[in-house]
Formats: C-alpha cells, structure tokens, sequence
C-alpha cells in the first residue's frame, strides 16, 4: 500500500466509526445538524452527509458529534486486513 492508500483506509474507518455510532443511537444527518446547531456549530445536513462519508474531518469534529449524540463510550474498531497488514511493515 502507498501513502494515499493507508490515508484512505484509515479515513473509511472515520467514516465507519461515525456512521456506526449515528445508526447506533438512531440520528439522522438532519438530527446531527440541529444538535451541532445547539452547541454554535452550524453544519448543514448535506455537508455532513459528505463530510462524513469522505470520512475527512477533524478529531474536534469527530469529538463534537460524539458530544452532540451522547456518546459517552466508543469503542474503536480494528483496522481491516490490508491496513493491519501494511501497519505490521511498519
């Protein structure tokens, strides 16, 4: 794997963690919004939609919506076979 490849792994398991942890406590991109709207974060449904499915965004982000949604907990999930892979050449 090269440079942009392991980037791109690791920013589809971002957007895995954030999707998974939204379906977990059933919220919609809409819901996202209006709650980071709450905290004076303005993020429209449509560019979180994207945001999050580049999966490229910030860890303050990904801490913001965590906050918005009531994540307490997280649990990470393990990188998949080709990262682990490329991880252990490392």
């Amino acid at each position: 794997m090269n440079d942009q490849e392991i980037q791109q792994a690791w920013a589809a398991q971002s957007c895995r963690l954030l999707k998974s942890a939204l379906k977990l406590k059933g919220i919609s991109y809409r819901e996202l919004s209006l709650r980071l709207q709450r905290l004076g974060i303005d993020e429209s449904e449509s560019n979180l939609s994207s945001k999050i499915n580049r999966g490229r965004f910030s860890a303050a982000f990904m801490l913001q919506v965590f906050h918005a949604i009531g994540m307490k907990h997280i649990s990470v999930v393990e990188p998949d076979e080709a990262l682990r892979a490329q991880l252990k050449k490392e």
